[in-house]
């Protein structure tokens, strides 16, 4: 039996989608389901690229098929990748260990060194650490590229990570969200392939725990716990929350997962009151507002749910814009910094 490989991965892509579409109403993700459903299949693509030079695997015998090709293709395929060659275009195309050496030649993973960097210079490190993601990607399907391969130290990446958004932060004025973000023709953040990479809300709060175990006193976790937060763009937002969560830690407090849920929802309520103080707001709207917008998945200015939250204005005057746009923002920081937490 033969099968279209790519075929085969791009139903499971679709697949994704279908299941999504099909039971996220009853769990209520809606639109979000849609978007998940995509993100997840849209990660099997790196995998139809890579295996699209098989073209067709053939079962029973164990080997693999195109034409005379032979299951050691795809050993000198991950090899190409990893080492670089000339392809039919007669341009060389570094491979992951020629980016990785110039990478660690060109620059160093530290906030000092990138200060003394000029615009152009940073957006040298773009591109070339954007090439590593991609080329960190594609390998990563092979069993055989494990630690010992990938030349760089995971701490190495964490800091590269972590200054790789700050400077698209800074390039950017931190103002477009998505996957991949232009600032020009040729200038692009690979945000999805750094999403990959990143570690969870759980994984921190792992570190903690053995932060709390080590009666508090373990320094490098706590800068472990730091880089992994900074080079995860989910958590980044969240940095200051987690370090006041660690600074109020003693030998004797409780379970650590249990106070982090209490301590999330005393800061939480507590800013969002704070919130509804300044600008006056209808309390009983702004809650609903937000409740809504936690079960969408997504906060959102359109329609009349943000409306209604605001405090009695003549809607022809100009300040009602300008308020709502400052409510927006206010209720938008704090959804995104307690999201998934």
């Amino acid at each position: 039996v033969e099968i279209e490989i790519e075929h085969l991965l791009f139903g499971l892509v679709l697949l994704q989608l279908v299941i999504h579409l099909e039971h996220g109403d009853e769990h209520g993700l809606g639109k979000r389901g849609f978007r998940l459903g995509f993100r997840r299949g849209k990660r099997l693509l790196p995998a139809v690229v890579r295996i699209r030079f098989l073209r067709r695997v053939r079962f029973g015998d164990g080997g693999f098929a195109r034409g005379s090709c032979r299951a050691g293709d795809a050993q000198h395929e991950r090899k190409s990748q990893h080492s670089g060659q000339q392809h039919h275009d007669g341009k060389h195309h570094p491979g992951y260990t020629e980016i990785v050496s110039e990478l660690l030649e060109k620059f160093e993973p530290t906030e000092a060194f990138f200060l003394s960097l000029s615009v152009e210079q940073k957006k040298d490190f773009v591109r070339l650490f954007g090439a590593f993601l991609k080329m960190n990607n594609l390998l990563s399907i092979f069993d055989q590229f494990t630690e010992d391969k990938r030349v760089i130290k995971v701490g190495q990446v964490q800091d590269f990570t972590s200054l790789y958004q700050e400077v698209r932060e800074e390039l950017q004025g931190n103002k477009t969200k998505g996957d991949s973000t232009n600032i020009n023709d040729d200038l692009v953040f690979e945000m999805e392939l750094v999403k990959q990479i990143q570690v969870s809300i759980e994984y921190i709060l792992m570190l903690v725990k053995k932060y709390h175990d080590s009666n508090c006193t373990d320094k490098e976790i706590r800068v472990k716990i730091s880089k992994a937060v900074k080079a995860s763009p989910d958590l980044r937002d969240k940095i200051e929350l987690i370090e006041r969560f660690i600074e109020r830690m003693t030998a004797s407090t409780g379970d650590v997962f249990d106070e982090w849920d209490k301590y999330v929802a005393e800061q939480k309520e507590e800013e969002l009151k704070a919130i509804i103080a300044q600008f006056n707001l209808n309390e009983e709207k702004t809650r609903a507002y937000l409740a809504q917008s936690e079960s969408d998945g997504f906060i959102s200015a359109s329609g009349t749910a943000l409306a209604e939250v605001l405090p009695p204005l003549n809607p022809f005057l100009p300040q009602r814009a300008e308020v709502k746009a400052k409510v927006f923002e206010a209720l938008e920081n704090l959804f995104n910094k307690y999201r998934s937490v």
